[in-house]
C-alpha cells in the first residue's frame, strides 16, 4: 500500500475518533430537557457542590443532608422541600463529604437510630440464619437416613433374588 493512502486512512480515523469524543462531551455537559423544565418550574435545584455547601454553611437548619442527596426548604421544613440535583460528578463529592461528616461524629445522634435499625435486623437476620441451618442440617440428616433405608432395601432384596435363581 501506498504511504500516502496509509496516511490518508490514519488522519481520517483520528479525525472520526475526534468528532466522535466532541459530541460525546457535547451531550454529557448538556442537562436532561426535563430537568431543565422542572428547575424552570421551581421544582429542583440545579446546583453544584460548592454552592449547596455555601447555602448549608449559612442557613443548616434550611437543608435536611441524607445520603441520597440534600433537600432544600426554602420557607422551614413544614412546607414543600426542593429536591437538589447534581451532576454525577458532584454528587460523588457530595457523598464523600456526607461520608466524612459521618465517620468524624458529626450528626451522630440524628444517625443513632439507623444504627440501631441495623443492629436490630443483623440480629434477625442471624436468627434467620440459624433457623436455616438447622433446617438445612435437618434435611441433610433425613435424606442420608432416606438413602440409608434405600440402600438396606436394595440389599434385602439382592439377596433374596439370588435365591431365587
Amino acid at each position: 500500500m501506498d504511504t500516502q493512502v496509509t496516511f490518508g486512512i490514519i488522519a481520517g480515523c483520528v479525525a472520526l475518533a475526534a468528532v466522535l469524543v466532541l459530541l460525546s462531551l457535547h451531550i454529557l455537559r448538556r442537562e436532561p430537557k426535563d430537568l431543565r423544565e422542572c428547575w424552570k418550574n421551581g421544582e429542583i435545584l440545579l446546583l453544584t457542590f460548592e454552592q449547596i455547601m455555601a447555602l448549608y454553611n449559612a442557613a443548616p437548619e434550611k437543608w435536611d443532608m441524607q445520603v441520597d442527596g440534600p433537600t432544600y426548604y426554602p420557607h422551614g421544613k413544614d412546607l414543600d422541600g426542593l429536591l437538589v440535583f447534581m451532576l454525577p460528578k458532584e454528587r460523588k463529592r457530595y457523598r464523600q463529604w456526607f461520608d466524612w461528616r459521618l465517620s468524624h461524629g458529626e450528626d451522630a445522634g440524628r444517625f443513632q437510630m439507623t444504627a440501631k435499625a441495623l443492629l436490630s435486623m443483623q440480629g434477625d437476620l442471624e436468627g434467620h440464619l440459624q433457623k436455616l441451618e438447622a433446617a438445612n442440617q435437618k434435611a441433610l440428616q433425613e435424606s442420608a437416613e432416606a438413602v440409608q433405608r434405600i440402600l438396606e432395601k436394595q440389599q434385602q432384596e439382592g439377596g433374596r433374588g439370588n435365591r431365587r435363581i
